[in-house]
Parts: structure tokens; C-alpha cells; sequence
């Protein structure tokens, strides 16, 4: 998810490493250097809790 929480990086936006809109990065850029570009670490996430079995 884009830290603007403009957009999710799913169905089309899944490839980009920058938002379109805010243009800001995906990744966290010193977990992503330390790591040598091996390990990703999105910047924020979205966390979703299911209520259709509580309903």
C-alpha cells in the first residue's frame, strides 16, 4: 500500500515500485540497500479483518 494510502499494489499496480500518483517508493530504501536489493520490505501494509464469520 502506498504510504499516501492512495492506491494498494494489487491487479494492475502489482509491478510498479513507485506510486503513480504521490510518487513515493514502495520499498523501504535502507532495508533494500542493506540487503543488496535482495529483500523487500513494503513500506506500509494493509491489514484486513474478516466479520463474515462473527456475522
Amino acid at each position: 500500500m502506498c504510504i499516501g494510502t492512495c492506491l494498494a499494489y494489487t491487479g494492475v499496480y502489482t509491478n510498479l515500485d513507485e506510486c503513480p500518483i504521490f510518487h513515493e517508493l514502495r520499498y523501504d530504501q535502507d532495508k533494500l540497500r542493506l540487503s543488496r536489493g535482495t529483500k523487500k520490505v513494503a513500506r506500509q501494509t494493509f491489514h484486513t479483518i474478516p466479520i463474515g464469520s462473527q456475522l
